[in-house]
């Protein structure tokens, strides 16, 4: 089990892929080591073709793409990808005007980053693409699915808790469970 406290509770849960385009070698970098620190699988890519190619044999669970790039328009890739899977898409670029947010939104964008950036909220806005993705195609299992300490949760509808020695104690981990996943808990009894 990592010590790290940022990563995943359960990291025998399967690891999201991540497919990076991004042309500046330091910026691939400094995101490829921050997504593999925080438990995730990623690769990168220096163009659109490079990645358009790469999804023809597997198909990540996020892309996480830079407007800026040599060979085509950041917006269009963002477009391609979304008709080609359906990946969650992140826009991490030095574009920070409105209407290229507005645009890279509207057009299959989950979530739009300007750099610079801090490393942690690029990992929190990608667990949260995530986290949709996963409610919206109605995931269950191990996807879902985080453990610590003998207690079970699938999110965001369930949470399984040990047995209880008494009412009082019962009531205190249905509490602290329900607000660790915003009150959108079920509750069920596991047993030891």
């Amino acid at each position: 089990m990592s010590t790290h406290p940022a990563r995943a509770l359960d990291e025998s849960a399967p690891r999201s892929l991540i497919f990076l385009v991004e042309d500046d070698p330091a910026v691939t970098k400094v995101v490829l080591n921050a997504l593999n620190e925080f438990g995730f699988t990623a690769q990168g890519f220096p163009t659109g073709a490079a990645v358009l190619r790469r999804m023809q044999t597997e198909k990540p669970d996020l892309c996480i793409v830079d407007l800026g790039l040599p060979d085509m328009d950041g917006i269009d890739l963002v477009r391609r990808i979304t008709a080609h899977c359906s990946a969650g898409v992140l826009i991490l670029t030095g574009r920070g005007h409105t209407a290229d947010r507005v645009m890279g939104l509207e057009l299959g964008g989950d979530d739009y980053v300007t750099k610079p950036f801090e490393s942690r909220e690029l990992v929190a806005r990608v667990r949260s693409i995530l986290r949709r993705r996963a409610v919206a195609a109605g995931a269950t299992g191990a996807q879902q699915r985080r453990s610590w300490a003998g207690v079970s949760i699938a999110r965001p509808t369930s949470c399984a808790l040990p047995m209880a020695t008494s009412t009082s104690s019962a009531r205190r981990r249905r509490r602290c469970c329900a607000a660790s996943l915003n009150g959108r808990t079920r509750f069920s009894r596991a047993s030891n």
